[in-house]
């Protein structure tokens, strides 16, 4: 009797058991899940370039899994390059730099790994900025380390970028005491103005330089009125923007810093727009400009040399070189020969003594490698059977686009 009861009293609740079990062994294909609906907010509704935006994600929704928090990530520049890292916070703060169309993406995932985005268009208007005000600094000491610097003779103060406090600093010189700043999101470093003097171009580093950087470059060159004291926009750039040299017609050449073969490229600074590019080596420095050109020296290998790059009517750049029967570039005591509109492709013409260690540059007026320098007497370099010496003193005056002109040749047999 009491095994009785006990299986009557207990069978139904073995076979619940047995029914729960069976359905949490089964696959789940009651119900198929669905992505949520991506939706943003931002404010304040006007968005203007160096003010921070809050940007919203609070009305997205998930049908299926109503109060379960989605987690977001966002998409600033529209590269499809999501710009934050994937989190459960709603809110998210930018600031924007350049002026025009931006593109917002948001990316919203639920628990179960269903995604859905939506990207948004702003519009983004121009605000001057004009800088903050300095006082109580020290007269001539400047409690930073310095990226570059630029005199404004007409208005008698000095301009320096300070890239740890992402700022560019005036002090006037005659107090020698700064006395405003500009300050930016990203570090900045070189700059350049106009010839009229009346605009100066900044440029900020928003990925830091490497010379084993081979990924992506990018940088913001900002103008500065220098009559309002306004900086007056930004616009974007692919390279590293170590070298600035501005040309006629709101035109703008910029060198790249990083990856060690880089890029110059010209700009149209009214809108950002690039007119040319041509290949070149990282931190080549610009030296001057002239009608239709301007020269780059190139100190990447062991003789550093000058290549001229001919800017087109349009913008257009291309690499060349200077067009004279022989043009020598003497730098740092090295030199290059270079034949009438022929690059040099050998190695330097240089001649090395011992000891100590002395460099001779010089080349044959044909632009043949003459016979190496012997190490006897006076450490002199031979004479070439080619062409004419050159003593150093020659070469140090010598002109670009012009054959040095013969010096005297005290220390060298001639």
């Amino acid at each position: 009797m009491t095994f009785r009861r006990f299986h009557a009293a207990t069978l139904p609740l073995l076979v619940t058991a047995l029914l729960l079990s069976l359905l949490a062994n089964q696959p789940a294909v009651a119900e198929t899940n669905t992505p949520p609906v991506a939706a943003f907010a931002w404010t304040p509704g006007l968005i203007e370039t160096g003010v921070p935006v809050t940007f919203d994600a609070s009305a997205s929704t998930d049908d299926q899994l109503p109060g379960v928090p989605l987690s977001v990530r966002w998409d600033w520049d529209g590269d499809g390059t999501f710009d934050t890292i994937e989190t459960n916070r709603p809110t998210a703060s930018h600031v924007f730099h350049v002026a025009g169309p931006a593109a917002v993406t948001l990316l919203v995932r639920d628990v179960r790994g269903a995604t859905s985005s939506i990207t948004k268009v702003l519009n983004v208007v121009q605000r001057a900025d004009p800088g903050l005000a300095l006082s109580g600094q020290p007269a001539f000491d400047l409690p930073f380390r310095a990226a570059a610097m630029w005199i404004d003779a007409r208005r008698g103060n000095a301009y320096f970028t300070d890239p740890d406090g992402k700022r560019l600093v005036r002090m006037p010189l005659s107090t020698g005491r700064p006395d405003h700043e500009w300050r930016f999101e990203f570090p900045a470093d070189a700059l350049a103005a106009t010839d009229d003097g009346n605009l100066l171009y900044i440029s900020e580093l928003v990925i830091p330089r490497s010379s084993f950087n081979f990924g992506k470059q990018a940088g913001l060159i900002a103008m500065l009125d220098l009559t309002s004291g306004n900086i007056l926009k930004e616009f974007g750039t692919d390279l590293d923007p170590a070298e600035l040299l501005p040309l006629d017609n709101g035109r703008l050449l910029v060198g790249g810093g990083s990856s060690q073969l880089t890029q110059m490229k010209s700009y149209d600074t009214a809108t950002g727009a690039v007119l040319g590019t041509t290949d070149i080596r990282e931190n080549n420095p610009l030296l001057a400009r002239g009608p239709g050109r301007v020269l780059a020296l190139d100190t990447s290998g062991s003789a550093a040399e000058i290549d001229q790059i001919s800017i087109g009517g349009d913008g257009a750049l291309m690499a060349d070189h200077p067009g004279s029967a022989l043009v020598f570039y003497s730098v740092g005591g090295l030199g290059r020969c270079r034949p009438t509109g022929r690059p040099s492709s050998r190695p330097m013409d240089i001649a090395w003594m011992f000891p100590p260690i002395r460099r001779c540059p010089w080349c044959s007026a044909d632009g043949s490698r003459p016979a190496r320098a012997t190490t006897t007497g006076a450490r002199s370099c031979s004479t070439a059977t080619s062409g004419a010496r050159r003593s150093s003193a020659a070469r140090s005056n010598a002109s670009i686009g012009s054959r040095p002109r013969r010096g005297r040749a005290s220390s060298h047999t001639r």
